[in-house]
């Protein structure tokens, strides 16, 4: 196997450049879609989610992931509460 240039090293970071910008915009727009939802589920005690996704899409790309990520798990954990629903196992008698 030979060993790899620059220019192979560029063409596979660019591949994953590609992709991270694809899972990042799948995760903002899923964001958006949850709060578009539900805006008024509170993000900590001083404001919705709606206001954190408002200043969200100011700070730079980590952030602005990591804090999506955040606000989807927020809402998530919230609809968890709300629908009092826990999901069990089914016991088998073998």
């Amino acid at each position: 196997m030979a060993r790899k240039t620059a220019q192979d090293y560029m063409l596979e970071h660019n591949k994953l450049e590609v992709r991270l910008s694809a899972l990042e915009s799948r995760i903002e727009n899923r964001c958006k879609q949850l709060v578009k939802k539900q805006p008024d589920i509170p993000y900590n005690d001083e404001v919705t989610v709606q206001e954190m996704l408002d200043v969200l899409w100011c700070n730079d790309r980590y952030d602005r992931i990591q804090y999506a990520l955040n606000i989807i798990q927020i809402i998530e954990e919230y609809n968890l509460k709300q629908a009092g629903i826990v999901q069990t196992t089914i016991p088998y008698k073998s």
